[in-house]
């Protein structure tokens, strides 16, 4: 089940760091189609949509824990000891 939900940490983080590149993607065209007249239609929509599934593919990443060394566990701020 660990190597499971490493797995899928690893996933979530993968795709969040895509929707961070597809959203930098969107947002660059979006302004240097406007210098030549060309728009993006629904370009706000999805940066959107990019933003919201970033917070969600990082926020799961982010409170996943690892086990450290010593045996004892972490996620975040919090230090659980066996």
């Amino acid at each position: 089940m660990r190597r499971f939900l490493d797995a899928l940490y690893w996933v979530c983080g993968a795709l969040a760091g895509l929707m961070l590149i597809a959203l930098c993607v969107v947002m660059m065209l979006m302004s240097v189609g406007r210098e030549f007249g060309i728009n993006l239609k629904g370009g706000d929509e999805i940066s959107g949509w990019l933003c919201a599934a970033l917070c969600f593919g990082g926020s799961f990443v982010c409170t996943s824990s690892s086990h450290n060394d010593d045996g004892s566990q972490s996620g975040g701020i919090v230090v659980v000891n066996p």
